[in-house]
């Protein structure tokens, strides 16, 4: 992102409408600084603090109380910014007037809106009302254009109902902290003055000085709160590492039940295969079988049946012959003899 132009209009010492331009020529990755030079009283510290204004508005929160307001509120700090012989002249008239202040800064290779790059003006201004009674802000308007001038993000204030009006201001501040963050952007915009002010202090006011200008108190605070978060996440990491080993062994199970399961698996598939063989084989011997004997295998069943009777029948006979064969075998051992005694009595 790069600072093209700053416009201004009544701006402090910046009577009417000054413009900026060119303050893009020459910069580079090398060459990226841009420095404002001039005699006291000639508006460095007012351009600088227009920059700002612009950018964040009433979330500028180190622009104002101004020096000697311990409890200045925002519109007071924007009317004190219109420029002194405006009011003066305006309050002559004795008529209430209103006159028009504004800020406008042209940025290009921003990178909003899905990280296109593109070229943009950031432009803030404020109407104020002018009376013999002093100053008041009536109103305060703001909008993001592109380089075509076309609005890309802006808000009509007088149709804008308060629901629209915040919640557009809203996205318009996150839109503006998403490029610079307000909390980073005096590491851009600072006062070389104030630099030379902290070496002119004794060392052991240097680096206190430097901190809370640059709000790097701010980082500090950061690294000191990531170190407690880092500790509780160290003490959690402990206290759970017993369930930790729990969880191991269980995992451990769980994988060596899962290698049974699908061992046997495998093994059900292998008796799948043998018993899908062993119907082959059963239909190829039935096949055969009918073939040979012309039987098929519900006549084969028919004759086990019949077999099974003629066994049972031929116990029953093997049964009575023994039976039989108590009460007469002796007599029909002895026939022959009988008879051959039977003759010989005749002789």
């Amino acid at each position: 992102m790069k600072i093209a132009a700053i416009h201004l209009k009544d701006f402090k010492s910046y009577k009417g409408v000054h413009k900026i331009e060119g303050l893009d020529q020459g910069l580079s990755n090398k060459k990226n600084i841009i420095l404002f030079g001039g005699l006291n009283g000639a508006g460095k510290t007012s351009l600088l603090e227009a920059v700002t204004l612009c950018f964040y508005g009433e979330g500028a929160e180190k622009l104002f109380p101004s020096k000697g307001a311990m409890l200045e509120l925002y519109p007071s700090f924007i009317c004190s910014l219109l420029n002194k012989t405006l009011v003066e002249e305006s309050k002559r008239l004795a008529v209430e007037q209103t006159e028009k202040l504004y800020v406008e800064i042209f940025l290009k290779e921003v990178n909003i809106s899905r990280n296109v790059s593109r070229d943009i003006s950031i432009r803030r201004e404020w109407i104020i009302g002018i009376s013999n009674s002093g100053t008041r802000l009536i109103k305060e308007d703001w909008q993001i254009l592109d380089n075509q001038r076309e609005h890309f993000l802006a808000l009509d204030m007088q149709r804008a109902t308060s629901s629209e009006y915040e919640d557009r201001r809203k996205e318009y501040t996150d839109l503006i902290n998403e490029m610079l963050p307000y909390d980073i952007s005096q590491f851009f915009f600072f006062d070389g003055e104030k630099i030379q002010e902290f070496a002119a202090d004794a060392d052991e006011k240097f680096e206190k000085s430097l901190k809370d200008v640059l709000r790097i108190g701010l980082y500090d605070k950061l690294h000191k709160d990531l170190k407690e978060v880092k500790a509780k996440i160290i003490r959690d990491n402990n206290k759970n590492k017993e369930a930790r080993i729990k969880l191991a062994e269980k995992e451990a199970q769980k994988a060596a039940i899962i290698g049974q399961i699908d061992t046997n698996i495998e093994e059900l598939r292998g008796l799948d295969d043998e018993i899908e063989e062993l119907i082959v084989k059963e239909e190829r011997i039935k096949y055969e079988a009918k073939r040979i004997t012309n039987v098929d295998a519900d006549s084969s069943s028919d004759f086990k049946q019949k077999r099974i009777k003629l066994e049972d029948r031929k116990e029953v006979l093997k049964s009575r012959y023994l039976e039989l064969s108590k009460m007469y075998m002796p007599f029909l051992l002895t026939y022959d003899l009988c008879k051959e005694v039977e003759q010989q009595l005749d002789q």
